[in-house]
């Protein structure tokens, strides 16, 4: 009889789960044919204005399945929408004789990231240049939307609205006190003060190093975004600091009073406002999304083609997972622009915090030979750092934005020892045969003694000459040279272009641009979206697989499920890792 309950369950489980997996490969199949199938002619009217609220996903790379940002529990699909979509129709708008102007609708949280709202912000300051009138209005805002929203020609502000105006924060979150309290010890070998990725792990709060070296990053960056608002709204840049450090905008009436909205109105007399400028009774509007829809694939046929790669993702060996940055998909990429003789050179568009240090050393060869053979262009989104700096520095020429989060030239190992632990709080104890005295070196159970500490340390100290090597022969400056703004510490792009690591500053339209002008085709060229190797039915198969991880992970709050994935990335990685600390949080 207990047999056949515990067949019977084993059965029953496995009916439950394979529906499970069958109803959201249906419906997920379903959602894609609805998402695909969608192809109806949007046309543009005269007196339209392009309606920019940036709500959806904006991110670098939109060649991925848009069933990776399926939500598992409601099963729609977020649709998203890449940088460069948003800036090349805000360069059309400005051409459009239908477009008389945009209107912005941030809202408060754009989770787009600073240097690529900085992107799309130069974007609309060169929009401006049409003679084109920008309207901004929300309700609330926040340091990111209101820079963006700085640029137009007026903001509006909801009455009982606020605008956050306190200067940056960074935050971290640190685990040394649970590993004390459930008796593991970390195993930590790194190279460079500045490292700080493995800190949580061995600290229960920030070194002098990295309080340092944070302070300067959100120091540069805050800065940066205080000097272009004060250019277009007309307010000292020191004055704007001492709103911030008094806490001088409390209210909407403040906001307003000191000149950092021009009106305070309600949605309707917004509408009414943009009506009485554009002289029409009701003002037609269209949506970024349909937009898009409405100029299609609007580029004329070239011979010569400027491919674009994206490397986006924490960089691993392998992995199915379409939001990593797997250096076996990317060197396939490379491979084939380099072999596709119409393909006159090579824009890569980085946006990394790094990985594993085997994977972007893969990588930096694969474009170090492309290089050899055809102009390389590299373009910095929010981030470009460790892993993410490695793969770059081959390239010709590195363009990033001043926001860009750049550098963390540093490795580090990373081993845990939970022998205390599993012996006092559980009973477990271990033992093992070794057929040499080292066969269990990274066994997490027994600390390492002192010859395998400086084996390991060996190690990474190899993969950090290595780096700076690399970094060195890429940028033409000494080992010296590098080794001095290396240590794992991360710059701004401000910086980072004063001590040498990028050459100057700009979007993924300019590196473009700078590619073409390489090659010599400037006048003659089309853009080519370089996208994975991974056939339609391979990519709906790995966004379902991975939609179906998400929904079965237990429901961990907020930004504890974001620390646990990255603590469990670092756990789970190579050895030797060149990560810069993804956990620092910027509000």
């Amino acid at each position: 009889m207990k047999s056949f309950f515990k067949i019977f369950s084993a059965c029953l489980l496995a009916i439950v789960a394979s529906s499970f997996v069958m109803f959201f490969l249906l419906i997920t199949i379903i959602s894609a044919a609805t998402l695909f199938s969608n192809t109806d002619n949007v046309v543009v009217k005269d007196g339209t204005v392009l309606e920019l609220t940036l709500s959806e996903n904006i991110v670098d790379d939109n060649t991925k399945s848009p069933l990776i940002n399926i939500d598992p529990y409601t099963l729609k699909i977020n649709k998203s929408t890449s940088v460069l979509e948003v800036i090349k129709s805000i360069n059309s708008a400005a051409k459009d004789d239908n477009i008389v102007g945009i209107e912005l609708r941030i809202s408060p949280m754009l989770g787009i990231g600073t240097a690529n709202t900085t992107e799309i912000r130069n974007a609309l300051l060169k929009f401006k240049e049409s003679g084109k009138n920008i309207t901004a209005s929300a309700e609330v805002m926040s340091h990111g939307s209101y820079y963006l929203s700085s640029v137009a020609d007026k903001i509006f502000l909801q009455p009982t609205g606020s605008i956050q105006w306190v200067g940056l924060s960074a935050q971290a979150m640190f685990y040394k006190g649970l590993l004390d309290k459930i008796g593991v010890k970390p195993e930590i070998i790194r190279h460079g003060k500045f490292k700080s990725a493995v800190e949580p792990f061995m600290q229960s709060k920030m070194s002098k190093e990295n309080r340092e070296q944070t302070l300067a990053l959100v120091g540069s960056i805050w800065g940066d975004m205080v000097k272009d608002i004060s250019a277009s709204r007309g307010i000292d840049s020191v004055t704007l600091q001492q709103y911030a450090s008094n806490l001088s905008i409390g209210s909407a009436d403040d906001a307003l009073k000191l000149g950092l909205v021009d009106s305070l109105l309600y949605r309707s007399q917004v509408d009414r406002y943009m009506a009485d400028i554009y002289d029409v009774e009701t003002v037609n509007k269209i949506t970024l999304e349909k937009y898009i829809k409405s100029k299609g694939n609007t580029s004329e046929y070239s011979e010569n083609k400027v491919a674009v790669i994206y490397a986006e993702g924490e960089i691993t060996s392998s992995s199915p997972s379409q939001e990593a940055l797997t250096s076996s998909r990317f060197v396939k990429q490379v491979a084939k622009v380099q072999k596709d003789s119409s393909v006159k050179a090579v824009v890569i568009r980085i946006n990394s915090p790094g990985g594993s240090a085997l994977a972007a050393d893969v990588m930096w060869h694969s474009v170090k030979e492309l290089q050899s053979i055809k102009p390389v262009v590299v373009s910095f989104g929010n981030v470009a750092a460790s892993g993410g700096y490695y793969i770059a520095a081959p390239a010709d020429v590195i363009l990033a934005e001043p926001t860009t989060i750049t550098g963390s030239i540093g490795v580090f190992g990373v081993l845990f020892n939970a022998e205390d632990g599993l012996k006092e709080n559980l009973g477990i104890t271990t033992d093992m045969v070794n057929t040499n005295r080292y066969s269990d070196i990274a066994t997490p159970f027994r600390p390492m003694n002192t010859t395998e500490r400086a084996y390991i340390q060996q190690q990474v100290d190899e993969t950090y000459t290595t780096f700076v090597n690399i970094v060195a022969e890429g940028r033409n400056l000494s080992y010296e040279e590098v080794d001095a703004i290396a240590g794992g510490r991360v710059w701004s792009g401000i910086d980072a272009l004063e001590i040498g690591l990028i050459d100057g500053f700009g979007g993924l339209e300019d590196a473009i641009g700078v590619a073409a002008e390489k090659a010599g085709v400037l006048s003659d060229f089309r853009v080519d979206i370089t996208k994975a190797s991974e056939t339609e039915f391979e990519m709906l198969l790995n966004a379902m697989l991975e939609g179906v991880k998400v929904a079965l992970k237990p429901e961990i709050a907020g930004v504890m499920l974001k620390e646990y994935n990255q603590a469990m990335r670092i756990l789970e990685g190579d050895k030797v890792q060149c990560i810069m600390a993804q956990p620092l949080v910027i509000k």
